[in-house]
């Protein structure tokens, strides 16, 4: 009897876990590329070059993807967006990625183009 009830239970344990693992992942990953948009708007703001900026989002996102949105050089703010991809728990070969993007804005400083 008990034998019936766990083999029904269990892929049902198995894929909440799995679940839950995923979430865990995916609300990390979605944290870190946050940061690292925010560092990046931060970096560009200054006037650093993208050499410190593309090392700044590797050391906070590694494997991130950024671009720094088009906007008109009157404009006294950056938009940078950052896109990171975060694969299914055990089935991440399987399964296509999730995409987690992000933007954060930041004024351009004095005197900076």
């Amino acid at each position: 009897m008990v034998t019936a009830e766990l083999a029904v239970a269990l892929p049902a344990v198995v894929l909440t876990a799995l679940s839950a693992v995923t979430c865990l992942s995916v609300v990390s990953t979605q944290m870190r590329t946050l940061d690292a948009a925010a560092v990046a708007a931060r970096l560009v703001a200054r006037g650093e070059p993208p050499t410190v900026v593309a090392d700044a989002i590797a050391t906070v996102a590694p494997g991130a993807q950024w671009q720094i949105r088009p906007a008109p050089t009157s404009d006294p703010l950056v938009v940078m967006e950052v896109t990171s991809r975060v694969h299914v728990a055990l089935f991440g070969h399987v399964l296509p990625a999730l995409v987690v993007r992000e933007r954060a804005v930041a004024a351009r400083e004095p005197g900076r183009p």
